[in-house]
């Protein structure tokens, strides 16, 4: 019997794949300037796989607040359930793994549903 294959991205994968890139350019560039949070980026998206259980990749985009200039990274978790019921799923992700990764990096990430 066949062990079951683990989809979890190795380190010399390129996170890209793993991803729909709303703004491509963007995400480079901040990326860039953050490297630290390329391995969270490649461990994300089979831990949102986990919780979420859709295969569907996470949408990641750039996003800033035009009024103060802040800038962070928004990983879409899809679901297709975006209703108050999503929380919980939310807050298993936070704890399983988000709370304790999110300190590996200086970027600023912000994780969601995408019901995209």
């Amino acid at each position: 019997m066949a062990l079951p294959q683990r989809r979890t991205p190795q380190p010399n994968q390129d996170w890209r794949a793993h991803y729909r890139i709303e703004n491509p350019a963007d995400v480079e560039a901040y990326v860039a300037e953050h490297p630290s949070v390329v391995p969270i980026l490649n461990e994300a998206p089979e831990q949102i796989r986990a919780v979420f259980h859709n295969d569907l990749p996470p949408m990641i985009g750039l996003h800033w607040d035009p009024d103060d200039g802040d800038c962070w990274l928004f990983v879409g978790m899809p679901s297709d359930d975006v209703g108050p019921s999503v929380l919980r799923l939310i807050y298993d992700f936070e704890e399983r793994w988000w709370l304790d990764r999110m300190r590996a990096t200086d970027a600023t990430v912000v994780f969601d549903v995408d019901d995209r």
